[in-house]
Parts: structure tokens; C-alpha cells; sequence
């Protein structure tokens, strides 16, 4: 497995407090929410939006909190106003898939399949995953890509 190096990047972001099993439900209205906002403060994307899952156990009613992030540039950092915390994401050690098609399906045929290829290689995973919505048309879209992104040990590999 190849593990890459995700460098910091600077941040708008959210946090919305949800459980796997209700996740769509209570994002969908939160996040359209953040982007009217973004849009009303000029804000351009500075690369596709990013879903960050912490200390995650596999209990589908435990509750977390999901931090929702819109990478942005310095010019934008330093000028923004809006309602939404300034943040980074660190830098991350991670092995990174693309997954295609429906949302619905990415833990099992995304998620599923890394995590089992990180233990047949004794990869010890981190705290953290992200998702990168390279490309969204929709929860249920087939034409979705979207980067998972599994935090490992800057040892690994």
C-alpha cells in the first residue's frame, strides 16, 4: 500500500453532530446551509469540500461530531468574516482510494476493503478519515468520486 502525505491546509469549517445511522439525514440541510453562506461572503472554493470523521469505532448510533471543511487560500483566510470557524486540517500520513458511484455504498465497498488490506498489511490506522468530494452529484449518483482518506503511522509502510 502506498502511503502519502497530506500537507496542512487552511480551512472554513463546521461541525454538525450526527451518528452514522442518521448521517445523510442530518447533513443534508447543515450544508447547503454552509455553503449559502460561504457564497454570501465571496468565498471560492479552494479545493472540493471535506467530510472529517474522528475516533470512529464502527458503532453506527455512537455519537460524533463531523467537522465539515472548505479548503480555502491565504487571501480568503485572512479576510473572511462569515459566521463559520477559520481552521486547518494537519498534516496527515493516510492511504488514499478513490470511491465511485453512491454514497450508500462507500462503506462497504470502500471502507470495508481498505481497512481490511490495512490489517492483512499490519498497518495501524490513526484517529481520523476523510473523504474529499472530488466529484458529488448527489447521494445517490453513480458518477460520484470521492478520495477516502484512512489516517496510518507516519512509520508505516
Amino acid at each position: 500500500m502506498y502511503i502519502e502525505q497530506l500537507n496542512e491546509q487552511h480551512t472554513i469549517a463546521m461541525r454538525i453532530d450526527t451518528c452514522l445511522a442518521t448521517l445523510t439525514q442530518d447533513i443534508a440541510e447543515p450544508v447547503q446551509a454552509f455553503y449559502a453562506e460561504l457564497a454570501a461572503n465571496g468565498v471560492t472554493p479552494k479545493d472540493p469540500l471535506v467530510f472529517v470523521y474522528r475516533d470512529l469505532d464502527g458503532d453506527i448510533h455512537r455519537p460524533f461530531s463531523l467537522e465539515v471543511a472548505q479548503p480555502i487560500d491565504e487571501d480568503t483566510r485572512a479576510h473572511y468574516r462569515g459566521k463559520h470557524a477559520l481552521g486547518t486540517l494537519k498534516p496527515m500520513s493516510c492511504v488514499q482510494r478513490v470511491h465511485q458511484g453512491t454514497l450508500a455504498d462507500m462503506g462497504e465497498r470502500t471502507y470495508a476493503t481498505m481497512f481490511a488490506d490495512l490489517a492483512k498489511a499490519g498497518i495501524a490506522t490513526g484517529r481520523e478519515c476523510r473523504e474529499v468530494y472530488t466529484v458529488f452529484n448527489g447521494i445517490d449518483a453513480a458518477d460520484n468520486a470521492t478520495h477516502v482518506q484512512i489516517e496510518v503511522s507516519p512509520n508505516a509502510g
